[in-house]
This record gives C-alpha cells, structure tokens and sequence, in this order.
C-alpha cells in the first residue's frame, strides 16, 4: 500500500472516531463541564488538530515521489483521482467536527441550583410524599365516586413509596380489585387495570385473569391481558394468556395477550 493511502485509510478511521464523540457529546444533557476552563474535552481539542495535521500531510504526499527499495531508480507516484476525491470528502467532515467542537466549547454550563432552590425542591417533594395517604385513602372511599377514585388512582400512579423501591400503587391494590369487582361501568374496570400496570402486587393476579377470561368488555380484557406481563409466574397467568391469544373474540385482545406472553 503506498504511503498517501495508508495515511488517507488512517485518517479516514481517526476521523470517524473523532465524528463518534462529538455525536455523543452533542446528544449528552447539558451540564458542567468536566473541565472548569471548557466545555470540551482538551484531548479531542488535540487529537482534531492532529487530524487536520495528517490530512496535510496527505495534500503534500499526493505531490511527492514514492521511493522504491533500491536497487530501482526513485518513481514518481501517479495521482490517484478517487483517493483526491476521498481527501476532500475527509476534510469536509474534519471541517464538520472542527465546527462542532467550537459549537460545543461555546455552549453555557448549566447552572447549579442555590441553597434556596433546593431547599423549594425537597419542600415540594416532601408535600408530594405526604399526599400518599391521603391519595390511597381516597382511592378506597367507597363514599366517592368512581370519577373521584379513579383521579386519586391516577396522581398515585408512577409515584413511589418513600424510602422504598415500591410502587405507590402497589398499596392500592385492594381498592382496586374491589372497585373492578363492584363497577358496573366497562370503562372505570378497564381504568383500573390500565392504571395498576406495573404496581408489582401479586394479589392483583388472580383478579385480572378473572376479567381477562371472563370481563363481558373488550378493552377491560385487553387492560387485564396488559397488566398480566408481570406476573407470568404466577399460577394459572401463562395458561390464561394461551388461552386469550388463541380464543378470545376481539383480535386486539389476542394480539396483546401474546405480547404479554413473550415479555
């Protein structure tokens, strides 16, 4: 291989490293810099400048001769087209990355919150935390409506218990099975379930096989077929999503029993 082509493959390499980093520099959360004095990396900063050096010393190698072992008189390398046109291709995207860089060196380090800010932020976390029980009390009021229930469900939903790894909903659990045992509307039962995917409560199992196999309505079995895919070790889950994928009369509720199957 002569020289100017080992250098142009070398480059060509080193230059799509170089394009890689910055691409994930650029999709990273802005943030302070990991050196106070830049917003970028002093070693890509350098190893850029080194690129644009060989690609240099690419430009002068196409125009130099290509010295042969002895004893053969010295050759003078014909230019190769397709190796200028990859030349330039290169120092278009070094350009590129060149840009990038100066991009991401000028881009503001996100600011760091003050005292106060943070002390607004755990105050309003902790208002948040001690709405829980109150959320799951009203969730199991049996007094409200099944509107007011399904609201407090909802706030519940993606919220865990303090201290714990525990879903908030997991503690609804009860409430949840009784008001699917008790509603006479369709859409409250299928609110339910959509609304307690997730909460990690194995005493829910039964129950949603129950209206998988047995609910009247499509989009309550479709719900409780969902809401299944956790608890596949369950007694009787795997036979009851089978079962549901090969039998039940509304295709949507076939295709997401076999989904939660294959979870």
């Amino acid at each position: 291989m002569s020289r100017s082509a080992l250098l142009l493959a070398v480059a060509s390499t080193s230059i799509a490293s170089a394009a890689m980093f910055v691409s994930l520099r650029h999709d990273a959360p802005v943030g302070p810099p990991t050196n106070p004095s830049s917003a970028t990396d002093p070693e890509l900063t350098t190893a850029v400048a080194a690129l644009r050096e060989e690609l240099q010393q690419l430009k002068r190698a196409q125009l130099q001769p290509e010295v042969a072992p002895p004893p053969a008189a010295p050759l003078r390398q014909e230019a190769d087209p397709a190796s200028g046109v990859r030349l330039a291709a290169l120092e278009q995207r070094l350009e590129q990355i060149e840009s990038e860089l100066k991009r991401l060196a000028e881009r503001p380090a996100k600011a760091q919150p003050t005292p106060e800010q943070r002390a607004a932020l755990a105050e309003a976390e902790a208002r948040r935390n001690a709405e829980l029980p109150e959320l799951l009390t009203k969730f199991a009021d049996l007094r409200l409506t099944e509107a007011e229930r399904l609201r407090a469900l909802s706030t519940l939903r993606g919220r865990t218990v303090p201290g714990t790894t525990r879903k908030a909903t997991h503690d609804a659990a009860d409430a949840a099975i009784q008001l699917v045992q008790t509603s006479t509307v369709a859409k409250t039962r299928a609110d339910v379930w959509r609304q307690m995917h997730g909460a990690g409560n194995a005493r829910l199992a039964p129950h949603l096989v129950q209206s998988l196999l047995h609910d009247a309505d499509a989009d309550v079995r479709e719900e409780a077929a969902e809401s299944l895919d956790e608890y596949l070790d369950q007694p009787g889950v795997r036979q009851a999503l089978q079962l549901a994928s090969q039998n039940d009369a509304d295709e949507k509720v076939r295709r997401q029993a076999a989904r939660s199957l294959a979870r």
